[in-house]
């Protein structure tokens, strides 16, 4: 039971500093959904996404497929993740990172 409880706060930290470390002005996904206006409901946000990871019911989003011109005149596609999906990917990187 302790360390159910240990290992909650380390989740929450681990996934609060993956958002920090998510670009403030980055583009938003599919969704819209801003850092500003995720951190505007963080506690809840970071209270639900743990147990969605740990029971593995957390789905990616779609991506926003971007296509923006070169030089050469052909096209570069760009992927544009929605806001939870960045932080997962940011807080999957340090969790492989630290281990």
């Amino acid at each position: 039971m302790k360390f159910s409880a240990v290992w909650h706060l380390v989740y929450n930290v681990a996934l609060r500093d993956a958002y920090l470390n998510v670009k403030r002005n980055a583009a938003p996904g599919v969704n819209e959904l801003t850092w500003q206006q995720y951190g505007g409901n963080l506690e809840a946000n970071l209270q639900d996404l743990p147990g969605r990871l740990k029971r593995g019911a957390y789905q990616a989003n779609p991506v926003l497929r971007v296509y923006l011109p070169k030089a050469d005149g052909s096209l570069r596609p760009i992927g544009m993740l929605v806001l939870e999906d960045r932080i997962v990917q940011r807080y999957h990187r340090g969790t492989e990172q630290r281990i």
